[in-house]
């Protein structure tokens, strides 16, 4: 069974299902493929709003411009995951521990910006774009400021598996010079 957590969504108070079930083991990867889906479904957006609204106010102008943007800013972000090149400035010196409970909140809280954009996005590009009088541009801008959120969480969350990969990768490559050395002086010791 999904997990569901109440939540407000625009037009709209229900249930949202965590229907965005990140992969186990995560990869940078794994999050661009989501991101990049998330850039097409803003410009087709973008695109959609502006051939519904003839006449067009500031607020539906500004609603157009910014969900273009932003598509443009997701599709650079996705290709940044892609090429793992979100890193720390510097490695954590936090326990693994901690490490590791901050990556599984990340991620609890990436699954469900995932699962309230894509319920948006899907109800907004499958019904009208807005109310019959013209209203409820709102909608728009709370979906892009979640966008935006998902990328500021996205963003901490690759960083933190960068410097969870590292750490491991340091911790086996000394385990493996312990043991060469470990072997290479038994084998001095029995040499005669």
């Amino acid at each position: 069974m999904p997990v569901r957590k109440a939540v407000r969504h625009g037009f709209y108070s229900r249930e949202v299902p965590i229907t965005a079930k990140l992969p186990d083991p995560l990869r940078a990867a794994h999050l661009a493929r989501y991101f990049q889906s998330m850039a097409e479904a803003s410009l087709a957006l973008a695109e959609r709003l502006d051939a519904w609204a003839g006449e067009r106010n500031g607020q539906i102008s500004g609603a157009i411009s910014s969900l273009t943007r932003l598509a443009a800013e997701l599709e650079q972000f996705s290709a940044a995951l892609n090429a793992d090149a979100l890193r720390p400035s510097a490695l954590s010196n936090l326990p693994a521990e901690d490490v590791e409970r901050l990556i599984a909140q990340q991620r609890r809280a990436l699954e469900l910006a995932l699962s309230r954009i894509a319920l948006t996005s899907s109800a907004l590009l499958s019904g009208e774009p807005l109310r019959a009088d013209g209203s409820g541009i709102s909608v728009y801008q709370q979906l892009a400021t979640l966008m935006r959120r998902s990328k500021s969480i996205a963003q901490a969350l690759a960083t933190n598996l960068y410097w969870q990969r590292h750490s491991q990768d340091a911790y086996e490559d000394d385990l493996a010079a312990r043991l060469y050395a470990a072997l290479s002086e038994s084998e001095d010791s029995q040499t005669p």
